[in-house]
Order: structure tokens, then C-alpha cells, then sequence
């Protein structure tokens, strides 16, 4: 977003162009260039390499496989897994995975585990047009930082090695190579919540009783919970993304006592199932991200992604290469992670389902004007605004709540994080999901 990536297509070849055409024919003339810089056995053998990313069915999905394979002289296998089991496969069994696809509040446990290697800033084409969000931690000079894993703590390493550490400063070496990130809130039926919906307190309002739902998994469940709380008067929090023992008790019991009241109608896991109970009726108000929303609209279902004054819980994910990966493996590696964003298919497939890419100027080549400046400048709708099915989730004329990318992102409440307490964190809120 910080350049404009209008011409980013660049004059002449590509180096992916030049290796698409290497995949056909050895050695073979491609336009009016010539394949020059890799051996004859690189040409050779890169169609025969299989690239297996591993990650979580939101950005690692079928789609994703189609859409690479159909571009890329090599082949992309994706594996989609529960977030839990990305985590559990990352650490324990590296054997299975090339490139893994996980957010970046998971760093903490994967680096010292080794699992991954820097990545070389330098050899990503599309540097230039990474959102501020990782160059600065900031979307704009005078946003807030938030509290949590802001990704700019963890995503630069301070050397090549697989012992090099994590720091907040820019180096020339990454954790990852950003992919996505977005801005997280509430998610309300405005037809049915009854009146205006001014703060996180809202979700635990005693009109909502029976009404209102919030998300099963720990590190998000119980951080959205957090912000309502705070909201409400009833917990104070020095940092909501790394609870001490006693902010956990105290956000513990409270949710407790709420339950045994049947405030909560439901505890979701699956954005699915948080579509459901929306279009259903059956929850008024809950956490909710953002493809559940449109898929609602979609449906016809009024829902709103609601714009709170406390501000979101915000997120981000990132692809990493495996520590073991090398040669030619590596090489392709790289191609991949640049045709991610260089293609602006990945990055428009997020935005149309309201996630953001982590180089957004890359999409405007894919996506229509009418699309960017409903999705990324905060504009009224000046058509029909489309999903990626093709269905109508805003009429012309309409607004997205909480304006523009710069809006959103510059007020986190709070980033996905691995709490120092994490074990038992996880302990308290699974005591909770059983009362």
C-alpha cells in the first residue's frame, strides 16, 4: 500500500515467466528472451518438484493448489489441517511439509523449535509493496501498536541461520513471508440486535441473554472475551494478548458465571458454524471474522462487522520455509512465495472474502476499481459489490463498516498471541467449555 504496484508487472521477463517456459522445454526461447542463469539439470528437473505446504483451511485450500499449479512450472500440494494440528505437524513432524502456512502469534513456539529457516527479504520481488504493518508494526506513523504479538516482534530475524533470533527491527532476514492479515471485531444482526451496538460490552449484555456466541478456540475466544470484559468495567487487563494467572482467573470466572446464566447460545470452532447461527437467528451478537460475515450477506442476511470504539483483535499469518529445504527444492520455494503476491490472485481472493493481503497493492491488477475502493479505501459501494462466488454481498451505495484499510488497522485492541501462561490459559478456558 506504502507504493503504488500499478506497474508492478516490471518490462521484459520474469523470472517465473522464464522458468514456466523451462518446465516445457529445456533450454527453450521464451518470447523473444532466452533462458539463461540455470543449469540445463534445473530446467530439467523442475517440473518434477512438488512443493507441500501444510496450514489452516482459510488460506491453504484447494483454490490456492488450482490457481498454482495452473501458473507455476512445478507443483503446489496443499494440506489443510485444524489450527491445533498445523502447530502439533509444524514442530513434531517437519518431514511432511515444505512450506507451512500458520499465523505469526505462533512464532514463539516454532522458532526455538527450529522448524524453520530465515528467509532472504531480498529475493521477495514484492518487498516493496508489504503492508507498514511489517516494516514498522504500524499501519500508519500514528496508529496504535496494540497490545499481543504485533507481527513486527516476530517476524525479522537477526541472521540466516536456524539459531539466528527473532527481533523488532528491521534486518534483512524473515521469520516468514507475510501472507494475510486482518482486523477482527463483532459480527451483529442489525435487524434483530435492536438498537445501535457501541462497544465490546454489548456481547455480554444481559438483552442478548441466550443470544450471543463466542469462538471455542483459547487464543481467540478468550482474548474477544477479554475486550467485552474490560469494556464492561469487570476485568482490568495490563496486557490482554499476555494474561497473568490472575487476569485468567478473573476472565475465567466471570465467563462461568455467564454461562450458568445461558447467556452464550453457543461456543463456535468452525466460521461455518458461526454462519449458521447467524443466518439462523439464533445469535444476534458474537465473534465473528470477516469471510463468516460476507458469507451471511451473501445469503441475503443482514450482518454487520462491527466497528467498535476499543478497537479489534487483530491477526496475521505468514509462510514459512522448512529448515530442511534446500537446492532446487529452495529455489522453487522462492518462486512460490513470489508468485503469492506478484500473481494478485491469492491477494484477491482474500480481499473479496474481507481479509486483507500483507502486500495489498498487489491485488488491484485482479480485482475491479469498484471492488478497491469498497474493500481497501472504505469508499460507498459505486456498484454491486461481488464475493469471489459471485454473489452480491453489498448493494451500490453501500459502506463497509469501519472505513478503510488504514482505518481498521490502525486500531488494534489487541494481536493474536501466545501467552507466557499458555498451558494454563488453555487449562482454565477448556475448564470453562465443560462447565
Amino acid at each position: 500500500m506504502a507504493n503504488d504496484t500499478s506497474n508492478s508487472g516490471k518490462a521484459g521477463l520474469t523470472r517465473r515467466t522464464v522458468l514456466k517456459g523451462a518446465a516445457a522445454v529445456a533450454g527453450a526461447a521464451v518470447g523473444s528472451g532466452v533462458i539463461t542463469g540455470f543449469p540445463t539439470i534445473w530446467a530439467q528437473n523442475i517440473k518434477d518438484i512438488v512443493i507441500r505446504q501444510m496450514g489452516s483451511s482459510g488460506d491453504t485450500n484447494k483454490a490456492l493448489e488450482d490457481a498454482a499449479n495452473a501458473d507455476l512450472p512445478f507443483r503446489v500440494q496443499v494440506t489443510a489441517l485444524d489450527p491445533s494440528s498445523v502447530v502439533a505437524r509444524g514442530i513434531s513432524q517437519t518431514d511432511t511439509w515444505d512450506v507451512l502456512s500458520d499465523g505469526t502469534a505462533d512464532l514463539p513456539l516454532f522458532w526455538p523449535a527450529k522448524s524453520f529457516q530465515p528467509i532472504e527479504k531480498k529475493r521477495l520481488n514484492w518487498w516493496g509493496d508489504v503492508s507498514p504493518i511489517f516494516t514498522s508494526g504500524r499501519a500508519t506513523p500514528e496508529a496504535k501498536y496494540g497490545q499481543g504479538a504485533n507481527p513486527f516482534n516476530v517476524i525479522n530475524a537477526d541472521g540466516p541461520g536456524i539459531d539466528s533470533k527473532m527481533v523488532a527491527e528491521e534486518t534483512e532476514w524473515l521469520t516468514g513471508a507475510p501472507a494475510l492479515h486482518n482486523a477482527d471485531t463483532l459480527g451483529i444482526r442489525p435487524d434483530l440486535v435492536g438498537r445501535e451496538i457501541n462497544s465490546w460490552a454489548d456481547l455480554l449484555s444481559p438483552e442478548y441473554k441466550g443470544r450471543a456466541a463466542i469462538c471455542a478456540i483459547p487464543s481467540v475466544g478468550m482474548v474477544d472475551a477479554a475486550i467485552a470484559l474490560e469494556a464492561a468495567g469487570l476485568v482490568t487487563y495490563a496486557n490482554k494478548g499476555n494474561m497473568t494467572k490472575e487476569e485468567i482467573d478473573a476472565t475465567i470466572e466471570n465467563l462461568i458465571r455467564l454461562k450458568r446464566e445461558g447467556h452464550f447460545r453457543a461456543f463456535w470452532s468452525a466460521y461455518e458454524e458461526s454462519v449458521n447461527l447467524m443466518v439462523g437467528g439464533e445469535t444476534v451478537i458474537q465473534s465473528m471474522w470477516a469471510p463468516a460475515v460476507a458469507s451471511v450477506r451473501a445469503q441475503g442476511v443482514p450482518c454487520v462487522f462491527q466497528n467498535l470504539p476499543e478497537g479489534y483483535r487483530c491477526w496475521a499469518v505468514a509462510l514459512y520455509i522448512n529448515a530442511k529445504a534446500d537446492g532446487l527444492l529452495k529455489d522453487a520455494i522462492y518462486e512460490y512465495l513470489n508468485w503469492y503476491h506478484e500473481a494478485g490472485k491469492v491477494g484477491a481472493s482474500f480481499t473479496l472474502r474481507g481479509y486483507y493481503s500483507a502486500a495489498p497493492n498487489t491485488v488491484r491488477k485482479v480485482i475491479t476499481p469498484a471492488q478497491w475502493d469498497y474493500f481497501i479505501e472504505g469508499k460507498p459501494a459505486s456498484e454491486d459489490i461481488l464475493d469471489a462466488n459471485g454473489n452480491v454481498i453489498e448493494k451500490t451505495g453501500g459502506l463497509r463498516t469501519g472505513g478503510s484499510y488504514y482505518e481498521r488497522l490502525s486500531n488494534p485492541a489487541v494481536w493474536n498471541s501466545i501467552m507466557d501462561e499458555n498451558q494454563y490459559q488453555i487449562a482454565r478456558w477448556n475448564e470453562f467449555l465443560a462447565t
